[in-house]
């Protein structure tokens, strides 16, 4: 899929930086990763706030009472 973007020179310059050293062999692979790296980074947020929510659930208490420890056997 085709997608046209308005970046500022700096970062058109990175863009063209990163495929002259070899690190990436486009600006369109460049593109995707950073995509990937956010997509990441929000993910680690995400889970996080479902983590926290959780912790002060129901099901969380319900958790905590179990003893584990035959498991760890």
């Amino acid at each position: 899929m085709k997608l046209s973007v308005s970046l500022p020179e700096t970062e058109c310059d990175f863009l063209d930086n990163c495929v002259e050293n070899g690190t990436y062999a486009s600006r369109s692979a460049v593109v995707a990763r950073a995509l990937r790296l956010l997509r990441t980074a929000d993910l680690g947020r995400m889970y996080e706030e479902a983590y926290a929510e959780w912790q002060t659930s129901d099901e969380a208490k319900d958790w905590e009472s179990l003893d584990l420890t035959d498991w760890e056997k």
